[in-house]
């Protein structure tokens, strides 16, 4: 698996947000990102690593065509550990702090700022052998919103037949499953739509990702719940900097 995949292999749960600052303030968005909101954030206990990554959102074919620019994910051990990360005053400060965006960000399904938080499958490793450090270093994150009439359906098909297709294709490293916990959140807007969350790292030039048959033939059955659902989202993205909790550098 990749530095990253190992890395985050051990925590069992995630807090994924997206947001899409517009093109006048999405630079300051980012610096700050970098130089205060992540210090902060991986201060507050309960997290152990966070990760900023920017969506690719050119020469990709319209399945993988996803909503907003910028994604951070904020990954814990446990549930429990997350929920104390949500909980705490330092992590409001931080969020009061950020609302100085609010204004320049432009409407993401519906609100200016969603967020899911997860809990997670053990990691599967695909066929690749690696995959690239650093700016190379790409991400296909795949959302689902499954109602509890189809729940059943979806989740044997995910289990059997979309994971599998996934892990064939060379340019997979890993892959995680992660299904949305809904009860008893601390702050409400992290309960967007999307139940269940596919993360999977791919390695290889990030140009390229839009061209890769296998990878597209992969995606392809799962069109069918394009159809059938009312929320997919895709997103490619690519890892602009991580930090650790504990850790003076990303």
């Amino acid at each position: 698996m990749s530095e990253r995949s190992e890395l985050t292999a051990a925590f069992d749960a995630m807090l994924l947000t997206r947001a899409w600052p517009n093109r006048a303030a999405v630079d300051d968005f980012d610096a700050w990102q970098h130089r205060r909101h992540f210090p902060e954030l991986v201060a507050v206990p309960g997290v152990g690593r966070a990760e900023y990554y920017r969506t690719i959102e050119t020469d990709l074919p319209q399945v993988l065509q996803g909503s907003g620019n910028r994604i951070a994910v904020y990954w814990s051990d446990t549930i429990e550990d997350l929920l104390t990360f949500l909980t705490h005053p330092g992590l409001a400060m931080a969020v009061a702090d950020g609302s100085r965006f609010f204004p320049s960000f432009n409407e993401l399904d519906g609100d200016i700022y969603t967020g899911n938080i997860y809990r997670l499958d053990d990691g599967l490793d695909g066929t690749a052998c690696a995959a690239t450090d650093g700016a190379d270093r790409v991400w296909l994150v795949e959302r689902y919103e499954v109602l509890p009439a189809e729940l059943e359906e979806f989740e044997r098909w995910l289990e059997t037949a979309h994971v599998d297709r996934l892990l064939a294709a060379r340019r997979i490293v890993s892959l995680r499953v992660g299904r949305a916990v809904r009860e008893d959140l601390p702050i409400p807007y992290y309960n967007s739509r999307g139940s269940h969350v596919v993360l999977t790292d791919l390695d290889g030039d990030p140009a390229t990702v839009g061209r890769d048959e296998e990878l597209l033939d992969a995606l392809a059955d799962a069109q069918r719940w394009d159809r059938r659902l009312g929320y997919v989202r895709r997103e490619i993205a690519q890892l602009a900097f991580g930090k650790d909790a504990g850790t003076a550098d990303g």
